[in-house]
């Protein structure tokens, strides 16, 4: 698995060439998958309900993800 995602705010992020790149929330359980950002920051990336990318942490229903 290798590529770019372009996100829904238009932001394009990297897979992830780290190791592991899918993986789930330990908070709320969703399959996510791991990028990089342009600046090198890992990003866990999930679809929405519309099936469009998004950062995970800016709709994680978990309580404490993203603080």
């Amino acid at each position: 698995m290798a590529g770019e995602i372009k996100l829904k705010s238009g932001v394009v992020v990297t897979l992830g060439s780290f190791g592991k790149v899918t993986g789930k929330c330990k908070y709320c359980g969703a399959d996510i998958l791991w990028c990089v950002t342009k600046k090198g920051k890992r990003m866990p990336v999930a679809k929405d309900a519309n099936g469009e990318y998004l950062c995970h942490l800016s709709e994680c229903r978990g309580k404490k993800c993203g603080q």
